[in-house]
């Protein structure tokens, strides 16, 4: 008997629903009238220097790239552009707000003005690409609101799309790779990486690649190859770093910068 319940509960067991995973980006798309708006790609934007009190500071930033496409056969789309032309926003832009509520800081320009829309028409059946630059959520953010109102399309309704942490954690395999980034072979070997600065915050710092003498901005929680930036410090100046098997290391600034083991 024991062993029929067993047997029945295995049965009853495999015949339940496989949990739905969450996807990243909630929706894909979304179409109102004759517009389809799309979030391609939610990632850590190249960081933002300006003075507060004679102090450069540097601020990380997140990035979202919008696709925006006339679904119409006969008239182009007005596109306004959910970024402020300067530093006064407009009804038309957009807005991100976390999942406690907070709104994150949006920015305009900020070095890569020539991929932020203004005024644009969209002829029939095509498509063109926005860049939306907002501050990077805070540590314990899982997931943010974005908010695209409809009056950049001459639309009544809105766009809203439920972006979770993974998206700008976790690398896609659908993302276009950095072609300023350097080859993964070379960021597994962080003997290779030495510490140039850690802003004020301690929130990011730049290293450079000894072999190449390139530079990269790098927060805490990115990925370098097979290593994960677990901690930034500010005084003094170092960052802690872990590979899939527990090994860390400490990049400290120096003169000549030394890689010690953790």
């Amino acid at each position: 008997m024991a062993s029929l319940l067993v047997v029945l509960a295995f049965a009853l067991d495999e015949k339940k629903p496989a949990k739905a995973s969450k996807e990243p980006i909630r929706p894909a798309t979304i179409k109102r009238g004759p517009a389809e708006v799309a979030v391609l790609k939610v990632y850590p934007e190249t960081p933002i220097p300006f003075t507060v009190r004679n102090k450069r500071v540097v601020a990380p930033v997140l990035g979202i790239r919008l696709r925006i496409k006339n679904l119409g056969r006969d008239r182009p789309l007005k596109y306004a552009g959910w970024s402020p032309k300067d530093s006064q926003p407009t009804v038309n832009c957009a807005s991100a707000e976390t999942d406690s509520g907070q709104l994150l800081l949006r920015y305009w320009g900020s070095g890569r003005r020539s991929e932020q829309i203004h005024d644009a028409k969209i002829a029939p059946g095509k498509e063109i690409e926005d860049l939306l630059i907002f501050d990077f959520p805070p540590d314990d953010c899982k997931s943010i609101q974005l908010f695209l109102p409809g009056d950049a399309l001459e639309l009544d309704e809105s766009f809203s799309f439920t972006i979770e942490r993974d998206a700008w954690t976790k690398p896609s395999a659908d993302r276009k790779p950095d072609s300023r980034s350097e080859p993964k072979a070379q960021l597994d070997d962080v003997s290779n990486m030495e510490l140039v600065s850690v802003n004020p915050q301690g929130t990011q710092a730049v290293v450079r690649m000894l072999h190449s003498g390139k530079s990269m901005t790098v927060i805490r929680g990115q990925q370098l190859g097979t290593w994960t930036v677990l901690s930034i410090d500010a005084a003094p100046e170092r960052i802690v770093v872990a590979n899939r098997s527990g090994e860390k290391k400490t990049l400290n600034r120096a003169k000549k910068t030394k890689v010690k083991d953790g």
